[in-house]
């Protein structure tokens, strides 16, 4: 029997998965970490069904989510019966969905196999034939970093400390923050995974923390370019040109800790030029960020690389005018001192008499010759 779920019973969300987690518990943790963003309250309390298909983007599943309590109470009226959607998808019902990944499964399998046949042909092509190349294209992806910049410069906030770290995987970032609120930040939390601290207010002003997650895979390829004697030389003859003061290095994870002396917004640019050219030139890209007052850890790699559009400090330079200017570095107070009296010229002091209280009168000359007291 077929039995229609009532359009106020569930939500339905399209999902694009990557390759690499179309199967298992990879497919139902990424399934789970999406919905964590975007189904209101999403916890154990409700569940999900999947519909995967093929599309000329890639993997594309229609998700549905339900209570679960609404769910069973679903089959406890209707206990013979197939579910469907208003749309007529076909919902929890796990008996097909074995033959539905089968089918995926062999898909995915001929269309490797047809793109090794056709790499193979590529390598060894036939004589008098002349080779050509097959470009790749893969899309670049924006950093968590960008669209928190935005909202940051929307709101007119200022950022008082910054973290910024990739592994590879998955890019994690920490900010301190003031001069605006949770609230501002309505872009960001469409898009990424984002935590907000309790707001402290100190004399009306509100001070909290975000941290945020984005998954985004590098390329773990190891670049031949690679020189890590020479790109240690050229960033420390570079970095005391700059105005850095270089206070340690770790030779093999690629981290500088510096000191500064002036804003860091004022590096901004020279570090974004720096970051492209020792990339081209080393194959080392900026991995880690953090800035806290006037210190700043830096950390390169040449490990992995990394899938984002910009470079970290080409980002950080084009939002600079709201970063860090009335956080970082605080401008002391001038003292204010008082003038001294200027002495009174039109008259002349000319004595003073002690009473037998105690008390004093104090005489003088004024312009016309008479005699006042004060």
């Amino acid at each position: 029997m077929k039995q229609k779920l009532k359009s106020g019973d569930y939500d339905s969300y399209e999902i694009l998965i990557p390759a690499g987690h179309m199967f298992g518990k990879k497919k139902q943790d990424y399934i789970y970490k999406e919905l964590e963003k975007r189904h209101p309250c999403f916890s154990e309390n409700f569940v999900f069904d999947e519909n995967t298909r093929i599309t000329k983007k890639g993997f594309l599943s229609n998700v549905t989510v339900m209570d679960r309590y609404v769910l069973g109470d679903y089959k406890n009226r209707y206990p013979k019966s197939s579910f469907f959607t208003e749309e007529n998808i076909k919902v929890f019902n796990p008996g097909w969905k074995s033959i539905v990944v089968l089918v995926l499964f062999l898909i995915l399998f001929c269309v490797s196999f047809l793109l090794l046949k056709f790499s193979f042909i590529q390598d060894n092509p036939e004589p008098g034939v002349e080779e050509k190349t097959v470009p790749v294209f893969t899309e670049p992806q924006r950093s968590i970093v960008e669209d928190l910049f935005f909202d940051i410069t929307e709101s007119g906030g200022k950022i008082k400390s910054f973290q910024w770290v990739y592994d590879g995987f998955t890019e994690n970032v920490s900010l301190n923050i003031t001069d605006c609120s949770p609230a501002d930040f309505d872009y960001s939390l469409t898009k990424y995974k984002i935590s907000f601290s309790p707001v402290v207010f100190d004399k009306g002003i509100a001070f909290f923390s975000i941290e945020g997650e984005h998954k985004a895979p590098g390329t773990f390829e190891k670049n031949i370019k690679t020189t890590r004697k020479e790109f240690f030389n050229e960033m420390n003859i570079w970095f005391a040109e700059q105005g850095f003061l270089l206070k340690s290095e770790d030779y093999l994870s690629g981290i500088f800790s510096l000191s500064i002396s002036r804003n860091i917004g004022k590096y901004m640019f020279a570090l974004s030029q720096k970051a492209d050219e020792i990339y081209e030139k080393y194959g080392f890209s900026v991995n880690k960020v953090i800035l806290n007052k006037n210190q700043v850890e830096l950390g390169f790699t040449d490990d992995f690389e990394i899938p984002f559009e910009e470079n970290f400090f080409s980002i950080f330079a084009r939002i600079n005018p709201c970063f860090y200017e009335a956080a970082q570095i605080k401008s002391e107070k001038k003292k204010i001192q008082k003038e001294p009296e200027k002495e009174n010229t039109s008259r002349k002091r000319i004595g003073v008499i002690t009473h037998e209280n105690g008390n004093k009168s104090t005489f003088y000359k004024n312009r016309k010759g008479r005699i006042e007291n004060d």
